[in-house]
């Protein structure tokens, strides 16, 4: 009898003992410019998708950003990304050659939160911080202003900042029209002006009734 109660006793220690070593291995919800703090522990963070590419190997290396702090993220299969977008990963960091890298170990740890096409946002927006999205696919709201041979010009209608846009004329595209313009947002160093490339295949302008060019 003693024996029966001992085995139980062993069984509800036992498994308190696993429950509260899961506890210990669930990875920290942390914020990316936190990532110093936690050499070669688990994490879970947020960022935006600011470059990726698929090394020699067949593995992908995307890097984030979230609030001027960067890190690389180290997959072992690669995933469907784009620039712009907004992520969660999952895994365990280490630091190589002087920058923070997170590995992850299963595709499944890093998910898209939002595509970048999904967030709209103002041309004053954009002004105010020019420097988040340079490189980025950005999806802008505005009204064309003026309509040229090989570029356009867009504004907001609240404050008139305005935005170069390069993209093959459409005949239909016309002053006034209020739309949302996909495109990469880009800098010239001639010029020191932000402009908008509309030049990819996930690029194009839309009407903000929906209708498409």
């Amino acid at each position: 009898m003693k024996l029966k109660h001992i085995s139980i006793v062993f069984a509800t220690t036992g498994t308190i003992f696993l429950y509260f070593l899961s506890t210990l291995v669930q990875p920290c919800a942390i914020n990316l410019e936190e990532i110093s703090n936690y050499d070669g522990k688990q994490i879970s963070t947020i960022g935006t998708v600011t470059d990726y590419y698929e090394t020699q190997y067949g593995n992908q290396i995307i890097t984030i950003n979230r609030n001027n702090s960067t890190a690389v993220v180290f997959l072992e299969k690669p995933m469907l990304v784009e620039y712009g977008d907004e992520i969660s990963v999952m895994g365990q960091v280490q630091k190589y050659k002087e920058a923070w890298e997170i590995i992850v170990e299963n595709e499944k740890a890093v998910k898209i939160l939002q595509k970048w096409s999904n967030i709209s946002l103002p041309i004053r927006y954009l002004a105010q911080n020019p420097v988040r999205y340079l490189g980025l696919n950005v999806n802008i709201t505005g009204q064309i202003d003026a309509v040229f041979e090989e570029y356009l010009q867009i504004k907001d209608k609240e404050n008139n900042n305005t935005l170069i846009v390069f993209i093959n004329t459409n005949p239909f595209l016309y002053k006034g029209k209020e739309v949302f313009v996909l495109g990469k947002f880009l800098f010239d160093e001639e010029t020191f002006r932000y402009f908008l490339v509309v030049s990819e295949d996930n690029h194009g302008i839309f009407l903000k009734t929906e209708d498409q060019f």
